[in-house]
């Protein structure tokens, strides 16, 4: 990682210590386990150790990333043990319900409307600055962190591998905390982050997933007909397929040489029985290749089946005492 992208990283983890999110602090959402916890801990902890940023020579006079490194220690113990988990999360949600409208909500309407006007110009890397701010101001809104996860996703002073992860983690929060419309716009932007991973699977799911919250979501019928076109003019290459392929396949039939002097009646004759003899040809060509495609499914059979008795003689045999 690059000095640069080292002092964003441990800025955006100073904003979340301020915030007091231990889970967000630790990149992993409320319901992790001890496992992707433990994962997520000593990724971070590789990254931000004094001694490797000693070692790779990064100037930390201040003493900021001493001070992340030791949060994210804390944040570990904490949330790794379950009592002191579950008492966390009490006072969480009691300093949620007992926090008032203040300053902090008036911070998040103005950047998050400074990064929605600057998503609208395709400025991401400025919108995901607003919008960070916004977040760090300590909003839980999925709607704004499928924007910023948007913004992310299309920043390209990022490397795609650090896109894909972190707007993978804001949208899956996101339909974590949401239901209903709010969640159908999660799922599509999860939609958005397999189809960039390859995995047409789990964006057929998203989709469908989206549709089902909500009905009119024209952006995810349209990315479904994208994907149903594009299952259908992939052409299936199995050795049936192309079988099938090769039986049906039209073919051009050459030109009938024909002598130039020949009377009508004799011309349509001709003509007729050159007809004839290029249908039966093509008739004969046809069984040919149908004779072939059996011959070789009755060969296949016949050694699957000389395989199956040898392998059920082996197990007689096997268990025959001496």
């Amino acid at each position: 990682m690059t000095p640069a992208k080292l002092r964003e990283l441990i800025k955006r983890k100073q904003q979340e210590i301020e915030q007091g999110d231990l889970f967000a602090l630790l990149d992993v959402p409320e319901h992790a386990g001890a496992e992707e916890i433990k994962a997520a801990y000593f990724k971070l902890a590789k990254t931000l150790h004094p001694d490797r940023l000693a070692r790779a020579g990064f100037d930390d006079r201040e003493g900021h990333a001493r001070d992340v490194f030791r949060a994210l220690t804390n944040a570990y113990n904490v949330i790794s043990n379950p009592q002191s988990r579950a008492a966390y999360m009490g006072r969480s949600k009691a300093q949620r319900e007992a926090r008032p409208v203040g300053r902090d909500d008036e911070e998040v309407r103005v950047f998050s409307y400074r990064g929605d006007m600057m998503l609208k110009r395709r400025a991401y890397q400025q919108a995901e600055e607003f919008l960070q701010r916004a977040y760090a101001a300590g909003s839980t809104n999925p709607k704004l962190m499928v924007k910023l996860g948007l913004a992310i996703f299309h920043n390209p002073e990022r490397s795609e591998k650090e896109r894909l992860e972190e707007a993978y983690k804001l949208w899956e929060r996101a339909r974590e905390l949401s239901h209903g419309e709010e969640r159908a716009a999660a799922l599509y932007h999860l939609a958005l982050y397999w189809k960039a991973r390859g995995d047409l699977t789990k964006v057929e799911q998203s989709l469908r997933g989206a549709i089902r919250l909500r009905e009119n979501y024209v952006e995810a019928q349209r990315e479904l007909r994208l994907l149903e076109m594009r299952r259908q003019n992939t052409p299936d290459n199995s050795i049936w397929a192309r079988i099938w392929r090769e039986l049906t396949k039209k073919r051009s039939r050459p030109p009938m040489q024909l002598p130039f002097k020949q009377s009508g009646r004799r011309l349509a004759l001709r003509r007729l029985a050159l007809r004839r003899l290029a249908l039966r040809r093509l008739a004969l060509r046809r069984l040919a290749l149908r004779r072939l495609a059996l011959r070789r499914l009755a060969l296949a059979g016949l050694l699957f089946g000389r395989y199956a008795r040898s392998v059920v003689l082996g197990l007689v045999v096997g268990h025959i005492p001496a």
